[in-house]
């Protein structure tokens, strides 16, 4: 647990994926709509402190949001929507805001991980500085052994 947070960092990433799992139920279903609304309106409610705390961590402390960018990607395995929302959301904005210091980190995460490399493909480029941009495509293309 982080000095000063009653959450740990493992809280932090269980609330966060759980916020955008694809558990979620994204059709409503006639007779339990309203039910449905219910439930995800209580998840939203839960989980709104972790996404808050981590773009706050994406703000102010981007090697601390990496740490926990990384471990959210361990708890997804497959979850398309969490990882969907992992590449746009938190992983995107350690590039927009702290590209220079972040892409050090992607390049050699990319290297190491397919896993990782699979996130990195569902980055959009929109803020993000184009020669930050170029070191991510070159990342992507790059072969594991390389």
């Amino acid at each position: 647990m982080r000095t000063g947070s009653r959450f740990s960092d493992d809280d932090l990433a269980r609330a966060w994926a759980k916020r955008f799992s694809s558990e979620r139920t994204r059709v409503l279903i006639p007779g339990a709509a309203d039910a449905q609304l219910k439930a995800a309106q209580q998840i939203d409610a839960e989980t709104v402190w972790a996404f808050d705390s981590l773009d706050d961590l994406v703000t102010k402390d981007p090697a601390h949001a990496w740490a926990i960018v990384l471990q959210i990607l361990d708890l997804a395995e497959k979850d398309e929507d969490v990882l969907s929302n992992l590449a746009a959301g938190p992983l995107e904005s350690l590039l927009v805001r702290h590209g220079r210091t972040a892409i050090k980190w992607i390049e050699d995460e990319a290297r190491r991980s397919p896993k990782f490399k699979d996130l990195l493909a569902g980055v959009w480029q929109s803020g993000v500085n184009e020669l930050i941009w170029q070191r991510v495509q070159r990342a992507l293309e790059r072969d594991e052994t390389d």
